[in-house]
Parts: C-alpha cells; sequence; structure tokens
C-alpha cells in the first residue's frame, strides 16, 4: 500500500529513479507494507524543507495516486493538505498589508472607524 502510493505519486510528479530506495539507503526511512520515517524530526524535517508550492504539488500527487489505488481515507487527506497550503499561501500572501494597516493609527473618516 504504501510503497504503491509512493511509487504512483512519483510517477505523477515525475520524478526520476526510485527515491523510495534512496530515502531507504540514507536511513531516513523505513520500508515495509507501510512508510515511515525512522523519527518525527526526520519527517518534520522533511516536509519543512519544501515550499508552499512544492508541498502542494505533493499532497496533489498523493491524493491522485491514493485516489487510483481506491484509498479513501488518503487521497481524503492529501487533498485536504492541498487545500491547507493553498489557504496558507492566502494568508501570508496578504500578512504584509495587514500588518501595515495594523500599525497605523485609525481614521476619523470613512468605513465608519
Amino acid at each position: 500500500r504504501g510503497l504503491d502510493l509512493i511509487a504512483g505519486a512519483t510517477q505523477e510528479l515525475d520524478v526520476p529513479g526510485d527515491p523510495a530506495d534512496a530515502a531507504e539507503a540514507a536511513g531516513l526511512v523505513v520500508l515495509a507494507t507501510t512508510v515511515r520515517f525512522r523519527h518525527p524530526l526526520v519527517r518534520s524535517a522533511a516536509y519543512n524543507a519544501a515550499q508552499g508550492g512544492q508541498r502542494r504539488q505533493v499532497h496533489a500527487a498523493l491524493s491522485a495516486a491514493a485516489d487510483t489505488l481506491g484509498l479513501v481515507e488518503l487521497e481524503a487527506w492529501h487533498a485536504w493538505g492541498k487545500a491547507y497550503e493553498a489557504m496558507m499561501a492566502s494568508i501570508e500572501a496578504v500578512m504584509p498589508s495587514t500588518a501595515m494597516a495594523a500599525t497605523r493609527p485609525r481614521c476619523s473618516i470613512g468605513m465608519g472607524l
């Protein structure tokens, strides 16, 4: 199940070679019926090393692979992950103007303020 999901996602992303075997050889993951990171900090480092757009692409590929394999729960999980990353990107895009607006004194005219 886990290896099929990884294989499907890497094919969807056009990743050359076998990244699962490379990750296992590097001691990052354990490959069995499922794929698991050797330590939660390794999983966190791998996730946080990717930028938002990269995470959205990976979530989309994992969601598509899970859908192909009939793994409904994983398909939903990764579809949600893609949506969450997109929402966070939108929030981060408006943060500078929101912060700037918060530092300005309030006006007594306009928009009922």
